[in-house]
């Protein structure tokens, strides 16, 4: 369900809203729960979004947020070859 929502926020990023919207339905479908779980977080989505640390860049053990966004891009990039 995770990488559903990821997926979702990528697509969103990118301005695809139909592929954002096809990943939440799916993750909705697995977990009918989060609908309620998304509207009680979406207050959140208006605040500003957090600077990532510079401790998370340096500590060799978390990816560097720029790193994890690339390997999304991957994701999405293999995905759409795979339905082709």
């Amino acid at each position: 369900m995770s990488a559903h929502l990821g997926k979702a926020s990528a697509f969103r990023k990118q301005g695809n809203e139909s592929g954002a919207q096809k990943e939440l339905a799916e993750a909705k479908r697995i977990y009918p729960g989060i609908t309620k779980q998304l509207d009680d977080i979406g207050a959140a989505s208006q605040l500003s979004p957090l600077e990532p640390s510079e401790y998370f860049g340096d500590d060799g053990i978390h990816p560097l947020p720029r790193y994890r966004a690339d390997r999304v891009r991957e994701e999405i990039e293999r995905l759409k070859k795979e339905k082709q």
